[in-house]
């Protein structure tokens, strides 16, 4: 198995404290990324994060069999636009040039752009990139901060369950900062640390995504990184995706590793649909402005 190189990381990227592991000796249960792992979490702002963190050179090794890296299938993507619910949150917006940060194969950015954005997209993996660029999209294979876009150059900046993939979360949010226009709308989807999702199932919560998910939010962390780069920003939870975090998380803590809420049981699929008609916010949005 390939290994992965870490350092230590003892303490909050939020506020400096050090914070006690919540979670210990954790592996990946869905695809087989190497190493152990712990949690750790911070009893002051709420921040959840990876000790050890991957080097980022490294955090590529911890992507081999992931869906959206070895070419996630359109429908999928597409089933996941509708399930966080992006389409209905942009289509607040006037329309304008909008940023996909790690935009995967492109299947979201290309709905956006049929519903009237003009859209850009960034990925990192250079397979996903090139699919994405064969949709005819206007895509940069790399990270945000290594693409270089020039200042207050887009109207809206998108990044969906991907800040907690990102190694150091309040670059990337700076960098959001940096290129949107004044008055522009960035848009944030990520796992809801604080969400009773985490409370039910600890560390079988789907939401951990360990070791690909480096740092977890709480609102109150997610609008404290949000300021602290400049941003003013409403932070609010989501039931959307609430029954395939249930049922998905049920499964793991049953020892049945799946992906797909389809292979629950009947019963499980039943709890799962009242876990989100009770409202459990198991995603957080946030929509930040820059002054």
């Amino acid at each position: 198995m390939t290994e992965v190189r870490t350092r230590p990381a003892p303490a909050c990227a939020i506020c400096g404290r050090e914070g006690p592991v919540a979670y210990g000796g954790l592996r990946d249960p869905l695809f087989g990324a190497p190493g152990v792992w712990s949690l750790r979490h911070c009893a002051a702002c709420g921040f959840g994060w990876l000790d050890p963190q991957p080097l980022p050179d490294d955090i590529g090794k911890l992507y081999g069999a992931y869906h959206t890296h070895g070419g996630e299938p359109g429908w999928l993507a597409r089933m996941h636009a509708r399930l966080f619910g992006l389409p209905r949150w942009l289509d607040r917006l006037p329309r304008g040039r909008l940023l996909d940060v790690g935009c995967g194969d492109g299947a979201i950015a290309a709905s956006l752009r049929d519903r009237g954005w003009t859209v850009a997209g960034v990925e990192p993996d250079p397979a996903a990139a090139r699919a994405a660029q064969s949709r005819g999209l206007d895509v940069v294979a790399a990270t945000l901060e290594d693409a270089r876009f020039d200042d207050a150059s887009f109207d809206a900046v998108v990044m969906s369950h991907v800040i907690e993939h990102v190694p150091d979360p309040r670059a990337t949010m700076r960098e959001c900062a940096r290129i949107l226009r004044p008055g522009g709308t960035l848009l944030v989807v990520t796992p809801n640390f604080a969400g009773r999702g985490r409370r039910t199932f600890g560390e079988h919560w789907r939401g951990l995504e360990v070791p690909r998910h480096l740092h977890l939010f709480t609102p109150q962390s997610l609008a404290a990184m949000a300021r602290a780069a400049g941003l003013a920003a409403r932070v609010r939870t989501s039931a959307r995706s609430a029954a395939w975090m249930y049922a998905v998380s049920a499964q793991l803590r049953a020892g049945r590793p799946s992906d797909s809420a389809l292979t629950a049981g009947l019963g499980t699929k039943i709890a799962a649909v009242a876990f989100q008609l009770t409202g459990a916010g198991e995603e957080l949005v946030m929509t930040a402005r820059r002054h």
